[in-house]
């Protein structure tokens, strides 16, 4: 995660994205076009096809615990035993994988919700529990941080310290 967050502040070159092309012929626009050839070329992120990526399509919670578990390089895991997630479902692995490093939860009564669009705070608890888990540099903010943005007060109590968190560590900005 520090490799990604010095790309995307545009310090040393950690990865050499020379001689890459990437597929996605609809990222051009996109202020976050150079985030997502990264992630591609790493393998991170796939297309929606082989030639588009969709930037502002919604983001499911199967697809972000995806994203998150191919860039930690989660092991393999035990079933966790959500109940909406089965074997051959493209994202078993990754869930499974997330749930057993401590990354995601899931939904209650033994669901997931794969196919729920994430929400802004569940996407900051996942990011915030990975990063106490596996970045060496990790350091608890408090909520100050959140009066960047004009919602603030509805963000749900459970989720203050992690958006808190990713809106000081620059993985959220306000817009």
């Amino acid at each position: 995660m520090a490799a990604y967050k010095r790309f995307s502040e545009n310090k040393s070159a950690l990865y050499d994205m020379s001689g890459y092309t990437c597929p996605f012929t609809d990222i051009s626009s996109s202020a976050k076009r150079d985030s997502i050839k990264l992630l591609a070329k790493l393998g991170v992120v796939n297309g929606t096809t082989k030639t588009t990526f969709s930037p502002s399509a919604n983001v499911t919670r199967a697809e972000f615990c995806t994203m998150l578990a191919k860039m930690l390089g989660l092991p393999a895991a035990k079933d966790a035993g959500f109940s909406d997630v089965k074997k051959g479902d493209w994202y078993y692995g990754y869930v499974n994988s997330a749930f057993a490093s401590g990354v995601v939860n899931g939904k209650g009564g033994g669901k997931f919700c794969p196919n729920d669009k994430i929400t802004r705070e569940e996407a900051a608890v996942m990011l915030e529990r990975a990063s106490k888990k596996y970045a060496a540099d990790y350091k608890s903010h408090g909520t100050g941080a959140l009066t960047a943005f004009s919602d603030a007060s509805q963000v749900s109590s459970w989720a203050k310290n992690s958006v808190a968190y990713c809106v000081s560590e620059k993985m959220y900005v306000s817009e």
